[in-house]
């Protein structure tokens, strides 16, 4: 899998799209893949079969673990951990090597542009992302 290095000011330019939130950047600079090493990431994540259980191990639950598994496993950090307050839902942004956002469902796998991402579940306003 190709993983390659972003600055930050590039992770900030590419979530210019994301407005009304807080994000917050750990680090400098940050890896990520492209959208066919993102895929086989994902395919992977749902490899290895993860309960939901209310309040135990739920959205905020897998959101975390999936951006841990992203690091631990591909080194890859350009990954943020959405906590979006008026939804109640937690889930992934992903930036990609080409600087593309997208919103990923660690539960169920799925993934979407930020543009053509379901707004019921994923409105990411007046949410916190860490990075």
């Amino acid at each position: 899998m190709k993983v390659v290095e972003i600055p930050v000011d590039k992770l900030k330019s590419a979530l210019s799209c994301v407005s009304w939130c807080v994000k917050l950047y750990d680090d400098g600079r940050y890896w990520t893949t492209d959208y066919a090493g993102l895929l086989e990431i994902l395919s992977e994540w749902l490899g290895s079969k993860r309960t939901y259980v209310a309040d135990r191990f739920d959205c905020d639950d897998f959101s975390r673990l999936f951006k841990c598994f992203c690091i631990e496993r591909y080194g890859i950090n350009a990954v943020g951990l959405v906590r979006d307050y008026l939804m109640r839902h937690a889930y992934i942004l992903f930036v990609t090597d080409e600087l593309n956002v997208f919103v990923v469902e660690p539960q169920s796998g799925a993934i979407w542009t930020f543009d053509e991402r379901p707004r019921g579940n994923y409105l990411c306003k007046f949410a916190l992302i860490t990075f």
